[in-house]
């Protein structure tokens, strides 16, 4: 039995080479770039307090937050804003003097997708921060306060969160504090520092939030300083309930959901003969961990073969491409499709297929595979040759007899 087998030239083979180079290096790109999204905001302060004073209506007293800066990425951005002070006081008590600042400046900002970093920040300058200017019971002073927020990393790595405080000249003071009334303020304080928790007035330096699972997801939230007052007793004004914040910075990474799409195919039968159907069973899996969306198969057929059937609806050929529909796949689900073609000629067939899917794929070094299949030339069996023997042999005695009988009408 005689085997033909044909090679592309090297001319070809080397572009091929050179095509699937740039598939992958254009496949890296869009992953990279739909790899995860950012977001980040910032503000320098938040005042909602409500006063219920002892004669009079309720008032609630406002203020931000203000200045704002906030961004989504992609594409990278980059936002700043600046308030030039503040001043906050209760209307029932117009020199109450909840809060005073200097200059207030926010940034936000993300380089993503060029660098996977998101970033906040907000700083306070001269801050004069009182439960009531008038009432001693407790108050912030400070030459500058900032909170800051940095998220970075990968999808599918470690995103890690880095939150700050940062207080500089800061003094506390008030009759609240106890025996002596002043303290002075760590310039660095540690994560959710509880300066004061005392008649209803909870003053939290360094509040920090940290979520997400650091893989997919990762943000962070810090509160430079958060005070807050629940049926807080003022003398000579009344109870107060509510919150301020000073230098707000929040940062987020999410990356998008996750599918590893494998591919295999196989092919039946091999050896297959020359015009034989040879079926091809190609197979999408969905090794998880979320949803694939959008699965596509393509089968680009060998040059050689005539396309026959498709066992889906779905999968068309065109040109020698067998194409199907976008389906979505569930973790563990898988879909098949079964393509019947004849080989022409003897030799090797190569068959590679591919799947792609709109969920990134954090493992695409299996979204093709190839089947190899050998193609023989057909060779009469047993019988045939009989059969062929007996033709020949039955024609020559024709052949024969009609020579015999044509030199006996000769001699006659």
């Amino acid at each position: 039995m005689m085997f033909l087998r044909f090679r592309a030239p090297k001319a070809r083979r080397h572009l091929c080479v050179v095509l699937v180079a740039i598939v992958a290096v254009i496949s890296v790109a869009v992953r990279a770039q739909i790899a995860q999204s950012a977001t980040s905001s910032a503000y320098g302060e938040s005042v909602a307090v409500t006063v219920t004073p002892l004669v009079g209506a309720t008032a609630t007293v406002t203020s931000g937050p203000l200045p704002t800066a906030s961004g989504t990425a992609p594409p990278p951005y980059n936002v700043t804003n600046t308030v030039a002070s503040v001043n906050v006081s209760a209307s029932a008590a117009p020199n109450s003097g909840l809060l005073q600042t200097g200059v207030l400046t926010v940034n936000a900002a993300s380089a993503v997708p060029g660098s996977n970093t998101t970033s906040a920040t907000a700083t306070v300058n001269s801050l004069n921060e009182d439960t009531v200017a008038f009432s001693g019971l407790f108050g912030i002073d400070a030459t500058s306060v900032q909170s800051s927020v940095q998220i970075q990393g990968t999808c599918g790595g470690t995103l890690s969160a880095t939150p700050t405080t940062l207080i500089v000249g800061g003094q506390a003071a008030g009759s609240l504090l106890g025996v002596g009334g002043a303290v002075s303020i760590s310039s660095s304080p540690p994560p959710n520092f509880i300066l004061l928790d005392v008649a209803g007035v909870r003053v939290v330096l360094n509040e920090q939030t940290i979520g997400g699972d650091g893989a997919t997801s990762r943000s962070a939230t810090v509160n430079a300083i958060h005070v807050f007052y629940t049926n807080a007793p003022v003398p000579g004004l009344g109870v107060l309930n509510g919150d301020k914040v000073i230098a707000h910075s929040q940062a987020q990474i999410q990356c998008p959901p996750t599918a590893d799409v494998a591919l295999t195919i196989t092919d039946s039968p091999d050896p297959v003969a020359v015009g034989a159907n040879l079926t091809y069973t190609v197979t999408a899996t969905d090794n998880g961990p979320d949803p694939a969306t959008g699965v596509v198969v393509t089968d680009s057929l060998p040059s050689g073969v005539t396309f026959v059937s498709s066992s889906q609806a779905g999968c068309t050929q065109s040109g020698g491409v067998v194409t199907c529909q976008p389906i979505d796949l569930s973790p563990g689900a898988s879909a098949s499709v079964a393509i019947v073609v004849r080989p022409n000629t003897a030799g090797t067939l190569t068959n590679t297929a591919t799947v792609t899917s709109t969920s990134a794929d954090p493992t695409p070094g299996n979204n093709s595979a190839t089947a190899t299949t050998t193609v023989v030339a057909v060779v009469p069996t047993t019988n045939e040759i009989g059969l062929i023997a007996l033709a020949v042999l039955l024609a020559a005695i024709g052949f024969w007899s009609l020579r015999r009988g044509g030199r006996g009408m000769a001699e006659a």
